[in-house]
């Protein structure tokens, strides 16, 4: 909030651009996450970025679709077999 200062797909483009590692493929987060599903479970990742998640889950059977507006992030989950 405000609304307007939400960015759109063109501005986390360029910062994938800008910034190399935008879409860093380990977080801390992710492992922490991990422990806390089991696989068959269904997850839906908001603003799932390049999908580097998304494949986690999917390496533990997890039901994982993700929701990205970034196309160039967007393609990426694609060529990787993603939902």
């Amino acid at each position: 909030y405000p609304p307007s200062i939400i960015g759109d797909d063109v501005f986390y483009e360029e910062l994938q651009h800008i910034q190399g590692n935008y879409y860093p493929p380990e977080k801390n987060e992710f492992d922490i996450a991990l422990k806390q599903l089991n696989a068959g479970e269904k997850v839906l990742e908001v603003g799932c970025g390049d999908g580097s998640f998304l494949e986690k889950m999917k390496g533990k059977n997890i039901d994982a679709v993700g929701l990205e507006f970034n196309d160039l992030a967007l393609q990426k989950c694609l060529s990787k077999g993603l939902n």
